[in-house]
């Protein structure tokens, strides 16, 4: 076990102890030079410290009660405990101290050749040493009483719970109950907690409760007031409906149910507050109300039974029954193509996907399924698509449709291979892994001295005419124009490749700190890739001052290259 857990375990016993014993009493806070004897209230007790007097061999606490001096007590301790104290009564206390006097030391005379020291005599007691007693001080002034007992009471189908405050000095608390407002009440629990749950009551019953604390001592009883009369009567919480589906010809009711209830009644109307008219009885947790006009609104609410017991009614819910528009609309953009999918309708047969070139532009329509998703190819490199999906079902020999999804969309990007650069452009080249490419005119393309490698992401400039040349271990490479790329700007990266630094872009500048666990190496290019620092090599890994990570600072529109099989970076955590 470390250091820091002895310690808590440590901490924690004591607390226990301390928690146990009645006896042991904290300082409190406040007793200093100025105020060094304090007291205060703990339940029926009142603890009282005092700050330490030097050399005091004990202490007497004089208890004053109503200004009257008390029979004092002797400690050898800095605190002392007065128990039982009782309400509307001062106490006080006065601490002083008996102090053993210090002795200068007395120098005996040497001895002289020859001398002989004479024998000590026996039986005689050393006279004690002298003692004083110093005044500590004078304590506060402590006083209560039974102040006013405040209590609320809450129902449920059989039992009400009843809570009220705390009062000090307070042991335990009785709670009467009657049928009546006025008579008849009952002591039903004695209890010192500051709640209490009366049980086993009966349905639809009203029943009142008042409670009053008291505190026993030797030789009286001290009562607080009464609390107010409380009034409670025993009901069933009130249902909840809500829509689980709907379709173009039912509609799917979720119920909450309440404890106590043992069925529930549906009522519908078209109407929201008039009309109602009872459709169901059911004890289940869900109900399916079928052969409904498709495109109508209906209103439901329900009321939780006991038996014949009436309870509560739920808050009216409505539903257009329909199909509802397919939700969940993503739209993936793939190698000049974008991949569709959504969340299938209740009761739709089949879906149409549309497509447009603008979020508010002319959809067109591009494919009907029966699935729930759709894979759109053909598509130009580099554009943005929008998409919204529509379900159909069928009602008798009708067909019904719902309305149009949310639009989503995503970008197309180039797939790995050759493509021409129309204007002067930056590329982002992306794969999982490595890859080679070339940027060249291509009557000059030299895969030998023209290729270059790349590890994950490289961002590459061509000319208009040239031609952008890649292929990627995985296959799976993607290119993308730049205005189309999307940056997420973080303060760490986890992988080799090339970054771009400023807000916005792949990093943030700032200082990074680089490991890694085997060869790594990087190069910073400021401002354009055509003005780069020279390769920093680190062969074992972590290049730093004995091991630790290596640390560069990117600035605003930097490139950051690295190279690696495993390394990572961020902003470096007390590193200097």
């Amino acid at each position: 076990m470390k250091i820091g857990r002895l310690k808590q375990a440590f901490l924690y016993m004591a607390a226990l102890v301390v928690a146990a014993s009645p006896l042991l009493a904290p300082v409190p806070a406040g007793a200093t030079d100025e105020n060094p004897v304090q007291a205060v209230k703990n339940g029926t007790a009142i603890d009282v410290s005092w700050t330490p007097v030097e050399n005091a061999t004990s202490y007497e606490v004089t208890p004053y009660v109503d200004g009257t001096a008390k029979t004092p007590a002797t400690t050898g301790e800095v605190y002392y405990v007065q128990f039982n104290t009782v309400p509307n009564t001062s106490y006080a206390y006065k601490v002083t101290a008996t102090v053993e006097a210090e002795e200068p030391p007395i120098e005996e005379p040497g001895e002289e050749p020859g001398d002989e020291t004479p024998p000590e005599d026996e039986g005689e007691e050393e006279p004690s040493a002298p003692v004083t007693v110093v005044e500590v001080g004078t304590s506060n002034t402590i006083r209560y009483g039974f102040t006013t007992l405040k209590a609320s009471a809450k129902a449920s189908y059989n039992s009400v719970k009843l809570s009220y405050s705390n009062v000090y000095g307070v042991k335990n608390y009785q709670i009467y109950r009657s049928t009546h407002k006025t008579k008849g009440f009952k002591l039903i629990k004695t209890t010192s907690a500051t709640s209490y749950t009366n049980t086993s009551l009966k349905l639809g019953a009203t029943y009142y409760y008042k409670v009053r604390g008291y505190q026993t001592t030797a030789t009286k009883t001290y009562y607080t007031n009464w609390s107010s009369t409380l009034s409670a009567r025993t009901k069933l919480a009130a249902p909840s409906l809500k829509v689980l589906g709907a379709n173009q010809s039912s509609a799917k009711l979720g119920i909450t149910k309440v404890a106590g209830g043992t069925s529930y009644k549906i009522y519908r109307s078209t109407h929201k507050s008039k009309g109602f008219k009872h459709i169901k009885t059911t004890g289940a947790s869900s109900y399916t109300n079928t052969k409904l006009k498709y495109g109508k609104r209906y209103y439901y609410k329900t009321v939780v039974y006991r038996g014949k017991t009436k309870g509560s009614t739920s808050k009216t819910i409505s539903v257009v029954v329909g199909l509802k528009a397919p939700a969940s609309v993503k739209v993936t953009g793939g190698a000049s193509s974008a991949t569709v999918s959504w969340s299938k309708s209740s009761g739709a047969k089949y879906y149409k996907v549309y497509r447009a070139t603008s979020k508010s532009g002319s959809y067109t329509h591009v494919k009907t399924t029966t699935g729930s998703s759709y894979k759109n190819t053909g598509l130009s490199p580099d554009k943005t698509y929008y998409y919204k999906v529509k379900a159909y079902g069928t009602l008798g020999k009708k067909t019904v449709a719902s309305g149009y999804s949310a639009v989503a969309s995503a970008t197309t990007y180039q797939g790995e291979g050759g493509f021409q650069a129309t204007a002067d452009s930056w590329w982002v080249l992306e794969t999982s892994g490595e890859g080679l490419y070339m940027v060249c005119y291509l009557e000059e393309c030299d895969p030998e001295t023209d290729a270059l490698y790349m590890q994950n992401r490289a961002y590459v400039f061509a000319e208009a005419g040239q031609y952008v040349i890649f292929f990627s271990d995985s296959g799976k490479g993607k290119v993308t124009k730049l205005e189309n790329y999307r940056h997420s700007e973080k303060m760490y990266f986890t992988k080799a490749g090339d970054y771009m630094v400023g807000e916005g872009l792949d990093l943030t500048p700032g200082e990074y700190a680089i490991s890694g666990t085997s060869e790594f190496m990087y190069m910073v290019c400021r401002a354009s890739a055509d003005e780069c620092d020279e390769w920093v090599d680190f062969p074992e890994g972590n290049g730093g001052p004995e091991g630790s990570p290596a640390v560069v600072t990117l600035e605003e529109g930097d490139f950051f290259v690295i190279w690696g099989d495993d390394v990572s970076g961020g902003m470096p955590i007390g590193i200097g």
